[in-house]
């Protein structure tokens, strides 16, 4: 995809599009962990989207509850929810005005990448602002969110999860339970959205291995959802037109 990278600021957060040269409209992806000046060249090898990065800070803006830190100097503060009103309120209408957009959620995809991956999937269940979710590598081992999972309906339509093989092997011991968490966190996202819904793709290596390639496979994967490629796809409630 070849594309016109614009930086702006907003209420103090850099923020940064990609959108196609074409005149759209187009199914848009906000990335949560990915750097703004790596948009052009993840789009390379993606077909036509808009791409929009948010700076955050992921040990406040992506936990959706304090919870205990891996490291004393780091907390986890919990603030996800006023990220997440800062996206649906600020973000995607700032959006809508400097690109082509769908505008309708089953049309937009809400990913991330490790504390990333985890507010992307607890967000779902906090709105129905996006049809699409993914989370890339989730810290699906913090603590309190299979019991979130089981008592919170998400609100997506369709759901795609990858890890590292190697993730659940190394590191803190409250980290290693990450491939059990994400194994169950497929199984009951299956049983909730239905057969085919939920995809669980597995990579090479641990948490730092190949993040680019893990990013253009989840956008590919969205692709086709994203264009409106498949018709009467979404769930009744979930990620709505």
């Amino acid at each position: 995809m070849q594309g016109n990278l614009e930086k702006f600021d907003l209420s103090g957060r850099v923020c940064a599009v990609l959108a196609p040269r074409g005149k759209g409209p187009y199914g848009c992806a906000l990335l949560c962990g990915l750097e703004p000046e790596r948009l052009p060249t993840l789009a390379q090898n993606l077909p036509d989207m808009v791409l929009m990065a948010v700076q955050a800070e992921g040990m406040r803006d992506y936990t959706p509850w304090a919870a205990p830190p891996l490291q004393a100097d780091r907390p986890f503060t919990g603030q996800a929810q006023a990220f997440l009103d800062f996206l649906t309120g600020q973000a995607l209408p700032s959006l809508a005005l400097r690109a082509p957009v769908e505008e309708r959620p089953c049309r937009r995809l809400l990913a991330g990448y490790s504390l990333g991956g985890l507010f992307a999937l607890w967000a779902v269940g906090q709105c129905g602002a996006f049809g699409l979710a993914a989370s890339l590598s989730g810290s699906l081992w913090y603590d309190g969110w299979l019991e979130y999972l089981q008592d919170t309906p998400l609100r997506a339509g369709r759901i795609y999860l990858s890890l590292g093989r190697a993730e659940e092997h190394g590191g803190p011991a409250r980290m290693r339970a990450v491939g059990e968490a994400t194994r169950s966190s497929y199984a009951f996202l299956s049983d909730q959205l239905g057969p085919g819904r939920v995809t669980l793709q597995w990579n090479r290596g641990g948490h730092f291995t190949g993040i680019p390639m893990r990013w253009e496979r989840a956008l590919c994967w969205a692709a086709p959802y994203l264009a409106g490629q498949n018709p009467g796809d979404m769930r009744p409630g979930s990620g709505p037109d």
